[in-house]
């Protein structure tokens, strides 16, 4: 078994492990900007390479040439995933786990479903989107991630 340890975003804290023989690696793809071949996700001197573990996660591995920067392993979520291989231009590997792509996609976000107005308090609102923040994502999908949760968690509670 060839385990890669996967920590926490600051670094700090284990997250969990992958079998790097048993994951499919996507290397980043490259371009060059007339003196070298640089990564179109992170820039000159940085590289990544995507996982998928074989439990299904997906795994950021980032390291870059500059001497005494530590290389990282951090989970990210299916959005992220595949934003990156998109950036990536790997339509094969999204048709194989999130499916065949729009023919198109312009600025913002396909609708999702019927807009409701809501009001918060201020104080709500402010916690809202501090953990949006936190968790990389707009205000809207916190919302229809928090009212997810807790209807999930009413329905477990009731059976």
């Amino acid at each position: 078994m060839n385990r890669i340890n996967v920590y926490t975003e600051s670094g700090n804290f284990l997250d969990g492990w992958f079998d790097l023989d048993k994951a499919v690696s996507v290397p980043e793809r490259t371009v060059w900007d007339g003196n070298n071949n640089v990564s179109v996700h992170v820039g000159r001197r940085e590289h990544q390479i995507l996982y998928r573990t074989s439990g299904g996660r997906w795994v950021l591995h980032t390291w870059s040439q500059w001497v005494g920067t530590q290389p990282t392993y951090r989970y990210i979520n299916d959005d992220d995933a595949k934003t990156w291989l998109i950036r990536n231009e790997s339509d094969d590997i999204i048709t194989q786990y999130f499916g065949p792509l729009d023919d198109e996609r312009g600025p913002g976000q396909p609708a999702i479903g019927k807009p409701v107005p809501i009001r918060f308090d201020p104080a709500v609102l402010a916690s809202i989107d501090a953990r949006a923040i936190g968790e990389g994502v707009s205000r809207a999908e916190m919302v229809r991630r928090l009212v997810d949760a807790s209807l999930t968690q009413r329905q477990g509670a009731s059976s």
